[in-house]
């Protein structure tokens, strides 16, 4: 499952990064003078290139938001800590926190929650983290009891 949730928010931020570049790249080739047909050509491709993500940013704001809600939804709000699988709960893994870290700040910054909520969520998971006994006062404690 950690697996689909990486390979998902790498493609998202690959469909962001080819949203932004060809929105960049439009503007710039409508501002240039079209002379010739290879510029034509070009024009009419990055065009074409321009409609089909205008087409699909609905379905890539529907993934986001959904990626979002998952790592809201399902992390623990008393410590933060996020199933590394879901829906059958298993243990918690640092790499999941780190994604859902990321998430929440996506998510105050699209509008799916607000700014303080997230913040309270990363304030709370990072507490968690400082507050946690480390391996080696978990020893010493085992040893002494």
């Amino acid at each position: 499952m950690l697996k689909r949730i990486v390979t998902l928010l790498s493609c998202l931020a690959l469909l962001a990064a080819c949203a932004q570049t060809q929105t960049a790249q439009t503007a710039q080739a409508t501002q240039a003078t079209q002379t010739t047909q290879a510029t034509q050509a070009t024009e009419s491709a990055r065009s074409s290139r321009q409609r089909v993500v205008a087409r699909s940013a609905p379905l890539i704001e529907e993934v986001e938001q959904r990626t979002f809600l998952f790592f809201w939804e399902t992390t623990n709000p008393k410590n933060g800590l996020v199933h590394d699988r879901w829906p059958t709960k298993s243990f918690s893994s640092i790499a999941a926190v780190g994604f859902g870290l990321t998430a929440y700040g996506i998510g105050a910054e699209r509008g799916w929650v607000t700014r303080d909520a997230a913040a309270e969520r990363v304030l709370t998971t990072l507490r968690f983290f400082l507050n946690a006994p480390s391996a080696r006062e978990r020893a010493i404690l085992a040893v002494l009891l």
